[in-house]
């Protein structure tokens, strides 16, 4: 009988998945769109985004885009909490390598969809375009 329930349980999860996975809400990908570094600029002089730094906190203090906030990818859900609501976000990290931006941009877009947006080629292209930085 031992054997047999067993065998039904394991031969359920391989059918349906774990029951645990059941109670989980799906969240389908987000896809994230991506800005160009003239555009960034163009947002940041006339002061129509908020730019947030997905770099660990010792290279966004060692330099980054002035008024920028300081978020990690892990910060999950309560990071769209800490920014205003209806702001264009554009988030950035070391470039398309570090994948940190295009993380934080896909959970921003969770909470508050069609606001977040990815830097492409994030701060090394921003620094190399002469972008406006603070140490």
């Amino acid at each position: 009988m031992v054997v047999l329930a067993t065998s039904l349980s394991l031969a359920q999860v391989q059918l349906f998945g774990p029951k645990l996975a059941l109670l989980t809400p799906y969240r389908a990908p987000v896809r994230v769109k991506e800005v160009e570094v003239a555009t960034a600029l163009e947002l940041s002089a006339r002061g129509e985004a908020i730019f947030v730094d997905a770099r660990e906190s010792e290279r966004y203090e060692a330099g980054h885009i002035p008024g920028a906030v300081s978020l990690s990818p892990d910060d999950g859900p309560k990071a769209a909490a800490l920014l205003p609501y209806g702001q264009l976000l554009v988030v950035y990290c070391d470039g398309p390598e570090c994948g940190a931006a295009a993380r934080l941009a896909e959970v921003l877009s969770m909470e508050r969809p069609g606001y977040a947006v990815v830097l492409s080629d994030g701060w090394p292209a921003w620094l190399e375009a002469g972008g406006p930085t603070l140490p």
